[in-house]
């Protein structure tokens, strides 16, 4: 992966992708991205995942340990480190999910 995107996320290209990172504050290698629409890489589980940047132009939703409790995270949004019960504990990650039928708990 190249790019520079900002000075504190070097490994996530500039627009239309989302990664994650296995460490709080984008840190380590990126665990997860995708590369074109619906099209990803994986170098880990992505239930490992602790921070996230959505560069894309649609929701992620992440659901955590308590499947009744979800954080949709916005383009354009960043979270530098998932709360508890998400951070290494994903149970599914949801691109463009439909809000209508099942809404986020949080919204970042």
């Amino acid at each position: 992966m190249t790019g520079t995107a900002s000075a504190a996320v070097q490994d996530c290209p500039d627009f239309g992708v989302a990664c994650a990172y296995v460490d709080k504050d984008y840190g380590g290698k990126p665990i997860w991205q995708e590369s074109a629409p619906g099209f990803y890489s994986f170098s880990g589980s992505f239930r490992k995942t602790t921070a996230l940047i959505n560069r894309t132009s649609y929701t992620i939703k992440l659901v955590g340990s308590n499947e009744n409790l979800s954080i949709c995270l916005i383009r354009g949004h960043a979270i530098r480190e998932l709360p508890r019960g998400y951070n290494d504990r994903l149970q599914s990650v949801e691109v463009n999910p439909n809000l209508r039928d099942s809404p986020c708990t949080e919204t970042r």
